[in-house]
Formats: C-alpha cells, structure tokens, sequence
C-alpha cells in the first residue's frame, strides 16, 4: 500500500553503540523526526540522535513512577495501567502525528524506551503503523566501563541495568519482526550490518549506496574509548555475557532468538524468586540517598564498622545495602 508506514524502534542499553546505529540508518533514508537532542562535549560529540520530546516523556514518566535512567530497580509492578504511563501514551501518539504523519519509515532511538516499548507497541497498533525492531548488542565490559567512566555507576548497577533494559524489551516484542546486531559489526563492517537489517525487517533503505561516504565519515573508530577482547570463557560468566555471546555466535537474529529463550528461563527466575528482595534493598539505598540530600545522614554513616548513632535506617539495613553493592551485579 502506498500509505502504509513503518516505525522501528531501535533499542539498546545506554553506552551500547545505539547512537552510531541510529545515525547509519537516518543516512540510509530513514527520517528521525526533527528536534533531536545536539551533541555534548565529551559525551556523544557525534550526536545521539534521540528524538528531545521522545526524551522528555521517558524521563517524566520514569519521574513519576519513582525511577531513574540510572535505577536497577524494576519499574511498579502495576505501571503499565498506571497514570504515569496513560500520559506517556498520550504524549507517544502526539508525537507521532507531529513528527511522523507524513513519513513511511521513521525511528526512535532513546535507551531509555527499553523500559516503555509495551507503550509504543500499544499506540503504534492503535495508528495503524507496522512496527519493527532492532537490538543493538555490546560487549558488556564496555559498556559497564563506559557507564563507570561517564556516570560513575558500579559494575553491579550496570549489570543490572543491562539486564533490565535488555529483556524487558525483549519480552515485549516477541510478536513482531526484530533484528539483532552487534556494536563491533557495525563498526567493522557497516554495509553488511545495514544489509542483514533490511533483510530480516523487510524494510528498504533507500539512500544505503548513496550515502557510503558520509557513512563512513561518521563512523570515526577511532573514537570508541573502551574496548573488551571478546574472551568466550569470560563472556559465559555473565548472564549478559551469555546474550552477547549469542549475538556473535548465531548466524542471523531467528537463531539468537532461539538461542536466548533458555536464558529467558534464567532470567524469570531471578526475576521472581530474587529480584523482589533486589528492589526491596535499592528501596533502602535510594531511602538512604534522600537522606544524604536532605542532610539527615551523618557522613560518618558511610565509613563502614564504625559506631555511631544511627538515623531511622538500622545498621543491619546498611550491611545489607552494602552486600547488595558488591553482589547484584553477579546476577548478570
């Protein structure tokens, strides 16, 4: 049909090669929209290309729900019915009558859209438009070293972050197409990346010849800071290990699908018989943050093992928060 329109939704982890993809794709004809976030000095100074509106409704309704980009909790178990997430509905399906009305084939970029993809899969079915995905995959060591240097976050935060952003958008686009492609193969061979995307998503990307030398202009390789040997042995030490593993292991993303779905089974386990007591101690930890801030927690608080008198929170709370520190991550 002439009409017929076609969103993809490019998702990642912060830190994951989301942006360089994303820019590949809007060369080779896909439109982003106008109003994209400029680029930052020191940050992502080729651009992030992540739509500011689209931005803004993630960051409010993470706000509203008691979250953050940055939080390894899992969101309120009833937040997809909740008031925060009908006005992130209402806000997606204006933006897409005030950026997309008009374009066959648009995306949206923003990691923080891993957390929300049941709502633009909600509002994409409402307006008639044909959704496809896209996972973008990193080592995971380069991304918790990027996230350390950039943000400050542990390893263990991180790892958990990765572990959240990667299969909760996953769980939420089992019924439609999606791709799976690594940060490395975009970097060392971008034609044959953007090929297998068009391929699996059935999507023509009109600009893909004509826009080679601008594609490779931006691709500077010499910018990626971190870098972590793809070491197997140490790749299946990690739940997100085992993911990236995967995505360089399979030939094309119907057998990484099939090959993480026993990993999905790990990942339910963990996600019903030890996250809840997860959540349970970062609601401490970010109790004690608010604390912090309002500045009713002596600083002396924080030296470990010495005495003190202790605010509301028990010091056995604060043994647990810091056992959670040094051994979260380990789930991934």
């Amino acid at each position: 049909m002439a009409d017929k329109r076609t969103a993809i939704l490019i998702l990642g982890m912060h830190r994951s090669g989301t942006s360089a993809l994303t820019r590949v794709l809007n060369l080779c004809g896909v439109d982003l929209g106008e109003h994209l976030m400029p680029p930052a000095q020191g940050n992502n100074e080729s651009g992030f290309w992540e739509h500011l509106h689209a931005v803004d409704l993630h960051e409010r309704a993470l706000m509203l729900l008691g979250r953050s980009w940055s939080d390894a909790r899992r969101l309120p178990a009833d937040w997809q019915t909740s008031a925060p997430a009908a006005a992130a509905e209402q806000r997606i399906a204006e933006l897409i009558r005030n950026e997309f009305a008009q374009s066959p084939l648009w995306a949206v970029k923003d990691p923080r859209l891993c957390r929300f993809v049941p709502l633009w899969v909600k509002v994409l079915g409402e307006a008639g438009i044909d959704l496809k995905v896209i996972f973008v995959l990193r080592n995971p060591e380069e991304v918790i070293a990027s996230l350390a240097r950039r943000d400050g976050l542990s390893r263990h935060e991180s790892g958990l972050l990765l572990l959240n952003h990667f299969f909760e958008a996953m769980l939420a686009t089992t019924d439609h197409k999606r791709c799976v492609v690594t940060y490395p193969s975009l970097m060392d061979d971008w034609r044959g990346c953007v090929d297998r995307i068009a391929q699996e998503l059935a999507i023509e990307l009109p600009l893909r010849d004509s826009a080679a030398g601008d594609i490779e202009k931006f691709l500077n390789r010499g910018a990626r800071n971190h870098y972590a040997a793809d070491d197997y042995a140490v790749l299946c030490e990690s739940l997100n290990g085992r993911i990236y593993r995967a995505a360089l292991d399979c030939a094309d993303s119907a057998q990484f699908w099939r090959t993480v779905a026993d990993l999905g089974d790990i990942w339910a386990l963990y996600r019903n018989d030890v996250l809840p007591y997860v959540d349970e101690l970062l609601d401490l930890l970010a109790m004690r943050g608010a604390l912090e801030r309002q500045g009713h927690l002596p600083a002396i608080v924080r030296a470990a093992g010495q005495d003190c008198a202790e605010p509301p929170l028990a010091r056995l709370q604060f043994r647990m928060i810091a056992g959670l520190q040094d051994g979260v991550g380990r789930l991934g």
